[in-house]
């Protein structure tokens, strides 16, 4: 797990980047659940 206790970023790129972060885990998840339904 990345650190995000440490402001090297503004607020607004933290949030994007969570976002991404998410949506990537989202899609991992979906196609691993997919895989293992099969």
């Amino acid at each position: 797990m990345p650190d995000f206790s440490i402001p090297l970023v503004t607020p607004d790129t933290a949030i994007a980047v969570t976002t991404d972060a998410e949506s990537g885990f989202r899609t991992a998840f979906t196609e691993w659940a997919a895989t293992g339904t099969q």
